[in-house]
């Protein structure tokens, strides 16, 4: 009599089919601002995979561009597969932004017009995605500041706010007065005293003149004064006077001789 036998022979020559998957996905300029944690998964239609032998979750930390991370599995026939995961872009630093005030404050630290806050950014890794346009300020004020922002294309968000500074458009005011003050005619006899008076409502007076004698005799004398504010802003005034301190000569006419 014969006897056979059989042997069951599985036969697997195909590597398993790895894949990845990234956790969180990137955004939508291809960057992460944090901490990317790679998975790998494994198939395998014939012999099945070894599940202690697919890679384990790898977490990268590091900034860089264009980073990888390879996973790899094996079969129970021993064929070993494996998947790199490429492009992986973390950028975990803020953008630098600064910013410049144009023209500068005055030695008041006042400007009389309009100051132009122009913004810079930067970033080394991801680049930058949105700066704060230069801004232009007309509106007159104390202790004004502009803030400003950049965010780079990973998401990061960096802020900045001006020094504080203060604009005064508008000229200061001043008057003059003469003392004494002039006869109904117009004239003094005396020497007259100009006075003036300065002020400013925003940034203050910074020089206001001294008064003034006018002594010297004479028609039409015009006194004129000028003020500056602490912005830079000027405004002036005259006042016109007349001075005469001579008495007048009387001339006596004599008679005629009588005939």
């Amino acid at each position: 009599n014969r006897r056979s036998t059989s042997v069951v022979i599985g036969l697997d020559k195909t590597p398993p089919d790895v894949g990845g998957s990234t956790s969180p996905s990137p955004n939508e300029n291809g960057w992460n601002n944090g901490p990317v944690t790679v998975t790998f998964a494994a198939t395998d239609a014939l012999s099945g995979v070894v599940a202690e032998s697919v890679t384990p979750s790898v977490t990268l930390s590091n900034d860089g561009a264009n980073q990888a991370a390879m996973g790899e599995a094996t079969d129970f026939a021993g064929n070993l597969g494996s998947f790199t995961i490429t492009s992986i872009n973390i950028d975990q630093e803020k953008p630098t932004i600064i910013v410049a005030l144009t023209p500068e404050p005055n030695v008041n630290g006042w400007n009389n017009g309009p100051v132009t806050a122009v913004f810079t950014c930067a970033d080394s890794l991801s680049g930058i995605v949105a700066c704060t346009p230069d801004q232009e300020i007309t509106t007159e004020g104390v202790n004004l500041t502009v803030p400003g922002s950049a965010t780079d294309r990973a998401g990061n968000v960096a802020f900045v706010t001006s020094a504080a500074f203060s604009i005064d458009a508008a000229p200061p005011t001043i008057t003059a007065d003469a003392v004494p003050h002039a006869n109904g005619a117009g004239w003094n006899n005396t020497d007259v005293t100009v006075t003036f008076n300065c002020a400013d409502e925003a940034s203050g007076i910074s020089s206001c003149p001294a008064p003034v004698i006018v002594s010297e005799e004479g028609a039409g004398q015009v006194v004129t004064g000028s003020a500056t504010d602490n912005a830079g802003n000027t405004a002036s005034t005259t006042i016109t006077l007349s001075v005469d301190k001579s008495p007048p000569v009387v001339v006596f006419a004599s008679a005629p001789p009588s005939s």
